[in-house]
């Protein structure tokens, strides 16, 4: 019975299909799609590039800042050596 359902089912959706798809297209691409499309991909790419120029600064501040975020902590032995007030005070 429920093999039955399926095999329906197919059947209606190639039904469905087969009235939604023309047969017979009448198109026609016309001389200027060539040039449009091209256009649109060098305005696409140097679209890309602008804004790469405007924002710039702002990614190569981000990358700055992870990395002196990562250099500012001392490690654990200077930290642990002294304040450094011996190279500014003699002690002799």
């Amino acid at each position: 019975m429920a093999g039955s359902r399926r095999e329906n089912g197919g059947v209606l959706q190639a039904l469905v299909f087969s009235t939604l798809i023309p047969r017979c297209t009448l198109s026609y691409i016309g001389a200027g799609t060539g040039s449009l499309i091209i256009q649109v991909v060098i305005a696409v790419f140097a679209g890309a590039l602008v804004a790469l120029k405007i924002y710039w600064r702002n990614i190569t501040a981000f990358f700055r800042r992870r990395k002196a975020v990562e250099d500012e902590a001392p490690p654990p032995a200077e930290a642990a050596a002294g304040d450094g007030l011996e190279e500014l005070l003699p002690l002799e």
